[in-house]
C-alpha cells in the first residue's frame, strides 16, 4: 500500500479514535492493514444494526459482515451510518424530494438475462406517499485507492439483454465509455481514471429493468445517488499528497460530468416509461445536510469530516 493511501487511513483512524476512544482494533490479522479494522464490525456503526438489515446484508455479493464493514474505510460501514436502521427523513431541498424514505440495504436487481448476477445497490430508499425512489451507490476511499471497474463483453450482446429496445441506447453508451479491448480476456477498459462509469451504468440497467415490470409503479421519480466521501481539508496531508488528493478529487468530478452528459440516450428510455430518471453526484457532507438528524447521531458522523 503506497504512503498516500496509508497517510489517509491514519487520518481517518486518528478522527475515529477522537469520537470512539475504547473500540477495540482487530489483533488477530495478520496483515499490516488490521490496525485499520475493528475488532467487530457493530464496533464500526453508528448503533446496533436491526436483524432485517444484517439479513440484508447478509444476501448481498460482498460479504459485508464477515470483514468489510470492520474496516474503517469501510463503504458499507459509512452507507449505514449515514442512512440508519429504520428510515431517513429528508428535509424539504432542490436534490432529493422531502419525505420519510424507507431502507432497504444491498437492494439485488437483475441486469441481464436470468442466470447471471445482479446489480448490488448499496441502498434503496423508497417513499411511496411522494413517488420517489432514491437508489444510492456509495463511495468512500475506492475513488482514491482503486481503478474503475472493466465491461464484460455479455453487456454488448444484445441476446442478453432483458428488454430488447433497451439494448441500442445502453450500447450506444457502452461504446461511448470503453477505451480499448484487454488482451486475452473479455473485458474491457474505461476512458475514465477515477470515475466508475460502468459499474453506474450496470446499475441504472438494472434499475431501468425494475421500472419496466410492476415493482415501481408507484414511483414517477427515480434518482440514483452517487455518494462520495470527500475530504474538507487534504492540506493536512501534507503539499505532495494534498496535490494529489486535489488532483484526483477534480478528475473524479469532471468524469462524472462528461458520464452523466453521455447518458442522454438511457435517460430517454426511462422517459418513454413516464419516468423521471435522475444521477447526481453528492459529497457525503452534503447529503447529510439532507437529512434529519438527531445530535447524537450528527457528533458520531464527525468521525467522517477530515
Amino acid at each position: 500500500m503506497s504512503s498516500f493511501n496509508d497517510i489517509i487511513l491514519n487520518a481517518l483512524k486518528q478522527k475515529f479514535v477522537q469520537i470512539n476512544p475504547n473500540v477495540e482494533f482487530n489483533t488477530n490479522m495478520a496483515s499490516s492493514q488490521a490496525q485499520f479494522y475493528v475488532k467487530d464490525f457493530e464496533d464500526n456503526l453508528i448503533e446496533p444494526m436491526i436483524e432485517p438489515h444484517i439479513q440484508q446484508y447478509q444476501k448481498g455479493s460482498g460479504n459485508e459482515l464477515d470483514s468489510n464493514m470492520c474496516a474503517l474505510k469501510s463503504s458499507s460501514a459509512m452507507t449505514f451510518n449515514l442512512l440508519g436502521n429504520d428510515s431517513i427523513v429528508f428535509k424539504e431541498n432542490l436534490t432529493i424530494p422531502g419525505g420519510r424514505y424507507h431502507i432497504e440495504y444491498e437492494k439485488q436487481l437483475h441486469t441481464l438475462k436470468a442466470g447471471r448476477q445482479p446489480a448490488n445497490l448499496d441502498a434503496q430508499l423508497l417513499c411511496p406517499e411522494n413517488g420517489v425512489a432514491v437508489f444510492c451507490e456509495m463511495k468512500m476511499t475506492e475513488w482514491l485507492f482503486n481503478n474503475p471497474g472493466v465491461l464484460k463483453d455479455k453487456y454488448l450482446d444484445p441476446q442478453n439483454y432483458i428488454h430488447s429496445k433497451s439494448f441500442e441506447p445502453f450500447n450506444k453508451v457502452f461504446k461511448a465509455l470503453i477505451s480499448d479491448h484487454i488482451n486475452g480476456a473479455n473485458e474491457h477498459k474505461s476512458i475514465y481514471k477515477r470515475y466508475d462509469a460502468f459499474q453506474m451504468m450496470k446499475h441504472i440497467l438494472a434499475i431501468y429493468n425494475a421500472v419496466s415490470s410492476s415493482e415501481y409503479d408507484k414511483f414517477k421519480k427515480i434518482i440514483l445517488v452517487n455518494c462520495v466521501w470527500e475530504m474538507s481539508s487534504p492540506e493536512i496531508l501534507g503539499t505532495q499528497f494534498s496535490d494529489k488528493y486535489r488532483e484526483y478529487y477534480y478528475q473524479e468530478l469532471s468524469e462524472f460530468y462528461n458520464f452523466k452528459r453521455k447518458l442522454k440516450p438511457v435517460i430517454s428510455l426511462f422517459k418513454d416509461l413516464k419516468v423521471d430518471f435522475e444521477i447526481i453526484f453528492i459529497s457525503f457532507d452534503d447529503f447529510l445536510k439532507l437529512s434529519d438528524k438527531s445530535r447524537r447521531q450528527l457528533d458520531y458522523l464527525e468521525r467522517y469530516y477530515i
